[in-house]
C-alpha cells in the first residue's frame, strides 16, 4: 500500500509510533526525523510531500528529498534503518559539442 503527503504521514506514525517531523541540519539541508532516524535530503524535497510503503507490518518504505529509508521493526519493537540514494530517480543529462 503506496500513499503520499498527509496519510504517508499518518501511516509512517501508525506504525512506528514517531510522527514525522521536518527540520535542517546544522549545516541547513533539509531533513524528515522519524524518531531516531534523520532522512537528509540530496536534492529539494518537498515538506509536505513524503512517499510511504507498507510492505507488511514490519516493513516501510519512505521516500523523500531523492532519498529512500527503509524502516525495520526488530522483535523487540525497535526499527532499524538502511538509508540509500535514490539512483532510480536521478536525472540523465546529455552534454554535447
Amino acid at each position: 500500500m503506496g500513499e503520499s503527503n498527509r496519510r504517508a504521514m499518518n501511516m509512517i506514525a501508525e506504525l512506528t509510533g514517531n510522527t514525522p517531523a521536518y527540520g535542517e541540519t546544522e549545516d541547513g539541508r533539509q531533513s524528515l526525523t522519524i524518531g531516531d532516524v534523520v532522512i537528509v535530503a540530496k536534492h529539494f524535497g518537498l515538506w509536505g510531500d513524503p512517499t510511504a510503503y507498507q510492505h507488511s507490518e514490519r516493513m516501510l518504505t519512505v521516500g523523500w528529498g531523492r532519498q529512500s529509508a527503509t524502516l525495520v521493526k526488530r522483535d523487540d519493537g525497535s526499527w532499524v534503518t538502511q538509508i540509500d540514494a535514490s539512483h532510480a530517480k536521478a536525472k540523465a543529462r546529455f552534454l554535447g559539442r
